[in-house]
This record gives C-alpha cells, sequence and structure tokens, in this order.
C-alpha cells in the first residue's frame, strides 16, 4: 500500500516505473543487506513483458554508482505482451549479460521464427 500527496508522485512511463521500482528494491537491500549477495530475478507474465526489460536496464545502469548493488542474474517472462521494438532486443541483452553467447543466438532465431510466423498470419 502507499500513497502520494500530488498526480506528479504517480510513474507515467515505463522508465518511471523502472526509476520509482529500483530505488524501493535499493531501499529494501539497504535495510536487509543480508539479502545482498543473494541472486535476483526479476519475473512476472503477459503485461509484465511491458516494463521487465526497461526494470532490468534501471538496475543495471544504477549498478554501475550505487553502493548497493542488486544481483541481477536474470529475467523470467511467462507469455508476456511484447511489442516488436521489445522483441528485436538479443543484442542489447546480450551487451548487458542477461543472456550469454548462445542464448544470443537462440534468441534471433526464435525472434526470426516469431516474425515469420507474424507475416503468415499464424
Amino acid at each position: 500500500f502507499s500513497f502520494a500527496d500530488s498526480e506528479d508522485a504517480y510513474a507515467k512511463s515505463s522508465d518511471d516505473e523502472a526509476t520509482q521500482l529500483n530505488e524501493a528494491l535499493r531501499q529494501f537491500f539497504t535495510v536487509f543487506t543480508e539479502f545482498q549477495k543473494n541472486d535476483f530475478y526479476l519475473a512476472g507474465e503477459t503485461y509484465a513483458g511491458t516494463f521487465i526489460p526497461y526494470i532490468a536496464k534501471k538496475l543495471e545502469d544504477e549498478n554501475k554508482n550505487s553502493p548497493v548493488q542488486i544481483n541481477l542474474k536474470g529475467i523470467i517472462m511467462g507469455s508476456p505482451y511484447l511489442d516488436s521494438e521489445q522483441v528485436r532486443k538479443e543484442n542489447y541483452y546480450y551487451s548487458i549479460g542477461l543472456i550469454n553467447a548462445q542464448q544470443k543466438k537462440e534468441f534471433a532465431i526464435a525472434t526470426d521464427k516469431l516474425f515469420e510466423l507474424h507475416k503468415q498470419g499464424k
């Protein structure tokens, strides 16, 4: 549960959501330092596919300068809603270490198949 004194406090974009969740997680790991060493995974289903990648990127970016490190090991998305801009992200995910070289190759093959099936109306 949370509250806000003005509408300015509400997230209005995926970047706002990522920023706010990043801040909340860093506060959590500041209070509960014993969990900092644990592997951390972001997980969600369906519509979470639209914002989990933004949150993962924000966590990785903030880890570069934050004294509180979040040990992000991966993302898990079940039946995610993805738009075409998000689907072609294998190079980005590889560059930030979310997937390895083999997974990048498999991601590209699966994406090509996805676009081919879409063209066929399937």
